[in-house]
């Protein structure tokens, strides 16, 4: 079975909330009764777009990426993802829309694929940091730690949250604050190079 997969790059001035723009997109999702704003706020911020497409044109897995950077698959863990629900296929993308198009090989999306957008048991070193109080509507306040660390060739900021509920006591009871350096290890979610990383269910490694 011959698979095509394509490579859309969305266009700097596309808009998927203005009524008076005309916009395939926003026509399809308007016929497909889908909810706008939660379009708007999920899958339009990708820049670009990998998908793959079967023998018979219809979309089977799909790739979001934000400024050459992956940041959605699907289908995975429940998600089906936005094209394959559209049922569109291949020759519609080429025909409705004014993307730049083009088509890649098999070998650079499951490259693209591979990528891991959370990593598990993910461990970092920390010499710097600062604490962080602040409150939220829903509960008493929470802390957590911020930091610089050097993460795929690019500095990032990283947040940092424990896995215990009573944060600002672990950090005191563990003497984080008195430490010149410590080793963490959590699951870190990438949301973007224009987001901070992520690191939940952080716990101290020996």
């Amino acid at each position: 079975m011959k698979k095509i997969y394509l490579h859309l790059i969305i266009p700097e001035n596309y808009n998927t909330e203005d009524e008076s723009v005309f916009d395939p997109l926003y026509d399809l999702l308007v016929y497909l009764n889908e909810d706008l704003m939660s379009f708007s706020t999920y899958y339009g911020k990708y820049t670009e777009w990998i998908i793959e497409f079967s023998d018979s044109g219809l979309p089977v897995r799909e790739i979001g990426l934000i400024k050459g950077e992956v940041m959605h698959k699907a289908p995975q863990n429940e998600v089906n993802g936005f094209w394959k629900h559209t049922k569109l296929v291949q020759n519609d993308l080429e025909t409705l829309f004014d993307f730049d198009i083009t088509v890649l090989s098999e070998s650079v999306f499951q490259d693209c694929w591979k990528t891991e957008i959370v990593i598990y048991d993910f461990e970092v070193e920390i010499e710097k940091f600062q604490l962080v109080w602040h409150y939220d509507e829903d509960d008493d306040g929470c802390t957590h730690l911020e930091t610089i660390i050097f993460f795929k060739d690019r500095i990032r900021e990283l947040i940092i949250y424990f896995s215990n509920d009573e944060c600002y006591d672990f950090i005191e009871k563990s003497n984080l604050l008195g430490l010149s350096k410590f080793k963490i290890r959590g699951k870190l979610v990438n949301q973007g190079i224009d987001s901070p990383l992520f690191l939940a269910e952080s716990e101290l490694v020996d």
